[in-house]
């Protein structure tokens, strides 16, 4: 007997980057990652962070999410 799969709660992603900026794009990204997980424009989040002094030509994607168990 199988446990029923686990589905998405919430999507938290963190683009660290000095170019290009993620503030103009965020609504953008916010909107395809809905269209891909079926989840609602709160459940997700987008967040853009620079290197602070690292190396500039870098671009590190970081996303967690939550899983939660359907209801029986």
């Amino acid at each position: 007997d199988r446990s029923p799969s686990r589905g998405l709660g919430d999507v938290y992603k963190r683009q660290i980057c000095d170019n290009p900026k993620i503030s103009p794009m965020r609504g953008a990204i916010r909107q395809r990652l809905c269209e891909l997980t079926g989840l609602q424009m709160d459940r997700i989040n987008v967040k853009g962070k620079t290197t602070e002094g690292g190396d500039a030509m870098v671009i590190t994607a970081q996303a967690v999410t939550l899983l939660v168990q359907p209801e029986l």
